[in-house]
């Protein structure tokens, strides 16, 4: 084994003496810590003013919104519902004739009202 590797062994081995900083070397650590505390308190008090102003804006302007009044809201109300009521069917299924049946049938008309005044007509068929 070379010096070399003797000398770096014997370091590996020896406990590690926590060796404190020269005075020079700690007022340069403090000066740091104390720039970045200043440049910390700087961050925070623009954020601050910041939110300060824009709480202002919205103050100055909150009146004159209120002073519009409200928009357009959308169409109006629907207005009353009517009531519809389907005619019921009194026409009855229509007989249907074969082509070949060679019988007559004959159709008539008849017209009725309902209850609402309306008169519905139907056809009525008959085959004989």
């Amino acid at each position: 084994m070379d010096d070399f590797e003797q000398d770096l062994i014997r370091m590996l081995r020896q406990p590690q003496e926590p060796r404190p900083f020269e005075p020079r070397h700690r007022d340069q650590l403090w000066a740091a810590v104390r720039v970045r505390r200043r440049a910390r308190v700087r961050r925070i008090a623009a954020g601050s003013v910041i939110a300060v102003a824009a709480c202002a804006v919205g103050l100055v302007l909150l009146p004159r919104a209120v002073d519009a009044g409200p928009g357009p809201t959308g169409p109006g109300p629907d207005p009353a519902p009517t009531q519809v009521v389907p005619p019921t069917p009194t026409d009855p299924l229509p007989q249907q004739t074969s082509p070949g049946d060679s019988t007559s049938s004959t159709t008539s008309r008849a017209t009725t009202s309902n209850s609402f005044g309306a008169s519905t007509t139907s056809n009525s068929s008959s085959s004989g």
